[in-house]
């Protein structure tokens, strides 16, 4: 398959398995307020931020990996595949099973540090215990059998299994929870089912993909470890930052404030996180390209990457982040208003903030995988770990020692994000001796237009229509995203952009097109 229709299909299946779990989260966390309770609900969120704070550290060998993987797929070296494929199964098998063992055995401490309250202990220690502990090391074991996926631009068969998953999970939990009195163990049941079933998938498809894939400890190579540890160990010092600026903040309320307050921050996001892959499965797919072209040292293609990749990843992240800036309010209202009443102001200004924050990233476009094609991660593992530590300071100073609440984690990024964007972007153009101007330019000038032009007539739609239903909120949604498709097909793309989408809208339609002829006449 022809890599524009590759990206197609990734970016369709990526938007279908988004909608999909958009919607079984829309359902779920109403439901699951309503069934355990908030303190039940925020020991479920300090639960994903616990493992979501082990498995990030795993220093860094999943990108790693990835990207050493995609270098032997353009060099066409079996051998050399597999090497790293059984040396990183090695490697996680280690640090999933200690980190594991390790959450299991400090279950009791954890929990009291979490400030649960004694009739919740016993379930939070078996939370930790027989869920936590099994997701940390089931998802070691799926990032090895990703990697074989996301190396091969297979994400479209990722995203397939996500989304089965999802609404087993979903379906699951709201049949187990509402015919049964289970609470929390019927959620932890329907759960780590899950989390089996993607396993299993993502192994078969791994293994229809690249059938040639052989784990064993014959493999394993000293060199191939200290490859892996040396693209790693710059991607881990980033994955460390982002768990300190984002996968921590429950865990840093409920030290302070309790569970209840991680629950109110929980759903904004749940919604930010959701929303991302809408965005980012551009840039993530671009990677084994970003690798390829620099292997085999096409600096033009790599250039086009950055400079088109970042303006394409901008303007797709656009709508979504007006939506939920001018309409933070409202959508976490209709949303979560019966089950959390009043603190829904509190959860919607979480929203907006985040949303804010998720601006500088987005902006970031395909910076992070150009970096990583060519291998220079050390400037920015460097730069990210300061911002952090300054980040990090800022929000136990104002959650702890201030009156200021549950923002309090998310305000410092508005201002470190910002900085550390504008600093990152000049040293990638540095990187591939691109001036600021030209950068600047192709990438920026078109998407900030659309983005202010959009940001207004969000504001005046708002202040004209008050969403209070799901229906009229849809409606504003609509709106957006007609007035961003006018804007962007306007301003937004120049006209090689145009002459691209057309050529590939043609091209992807013939081919439809030819393949319903063949299927019919079979």
């Amino acid at each position: 398959m022809r890599i524009p229709h590759r990206i197609v299909l990734n970016t369709i299946t990526t938007w279908t398995a988004l909608a999909v779990n958009v919607i079984v989260s829309f359902i779920l966390v109403p439901f699951l307020l309503y069934h355990i309770g908030i303190e039940g609900y925020g020991l479920i969120a300090l639960t994903w931020a616990l493992i979501s704070f082990s498995i990030f550290a795993d220093f860094g060998i999943s990108t790693s990996l990835s990207r050493n993987l995609s270098e032997q797929i353009a060099r066409k070296n079996t051998s050399r595949f597999n090497e790293l494929l059984s040396s990183g199964f090695l490697i996680y098998l280690i640090i999933g099973s200690t980190l594991a063992l390790t959450v299991i055995f400090f279950a009791t401490s954890l929990s009291d540090m979490f400030k649960v309250s004694i009739a919740r202990k016993y379930q939070a220690v078996f939370l930790i215990q027989y869920f936590a502990g099994p997701v940390i090391f089931i998802s070691f074991i799926n990032s090895i059998f990703g990697s074989i996926l996301s190396s091969n631009n297979r994400f479209d068969l990722i995203n397939a299994i996500n989304t089965g998953t999802s609404i087993f999970r979903g379906l699951g939990i709201l049949l187990v929870l509402s015919f049964t009195d289970t609470d929390l163990y019927g959620w932890i049941f329907v759960s780590l089912a899950s989390k089996l079933i993607f396993l299993i998938s993502l192994y078969v498809a791994a293994r229809r993909v690249w059938p040639g894939f052989h784990i064993h400890i014959r493999y394993v190579k000293i060199d191939v470890l200290k490859n892996l540890f040396s693209t790693g160990r710059y991607i881990f010092l980033q994955q460390i930052s982002s768990i300190f600026r984002f996968k921590i903040n429950p865990i840093i309320l409920s030290v302070f404030l309790g569970p209840a307050a991680a629950a109110l921050y929980k759903p904004a996001e749940n919604i930010s996180t959701t929303t991302m892959p809408l965005v980012s499965t551009l840039a993530a797919q671009l990677f084994p390209l970003a690798t390829g072209y620099h292997v085999t040292g096409n600096t033009e293609k790599m250039k086009a990457i950055l400079l088109r990749g970042t303006k394409y990843i901008f303007l797709l992240a656009i709508p979504i982040c007006v939506m939920l800036i001018v309409y933070s309010k409202p959508i976490i209202k209709i949303w979560l208003g019966r089950s959390i009443e009043q603190h829904y102001l509190i959860t919607a200004s979480v929203l907006f903030f985040m949303a804010i924050t998720d601006m500088f990233y987005y902006a970031g476009g395909t910076q992070g995988i150009v970096l990583l094609g060519m291998n220079r991660l050390k400037f920015v593992s460097i730069m990210s770990m300061i911002f952090t530590i300054l980040n990090f300071g800022a929000v136990i100073f104002l959650v702890g020692y201030t009156s200021i609440g549950i923002i309090g984690v998310i305000i410092p990024a508005v201002f470190t994000d910002a900085v550390f964007r504008i600093i990152i972007t000049i040293h990638v153009a540095r990187q591939c001796h691109l001036s600021m101007k030209q950068y600047l330019i192709e990438s920026y000038l078109r998407p900030f237009i659309v983005f202010f032009i959009l940001c207004a007539a969000a504001v005046i739609l708002r202040m004209v229509v008050v969403p209070e239903k799901l229906l009229s909120l849809i409606l504003c949604a609509l709106c957006i995203a007609l007035i961003w498709i006018i804007l962007s097909w306007t301003i937004g793309f120049d006209c090689y952009d145009k002459k691209e989408l057309i050529d590939l809208s043609a091209s992807t339609w013939k081919k439809t097109v030819k393949r319903s002829s063949v299927e019919s006449n079979s």
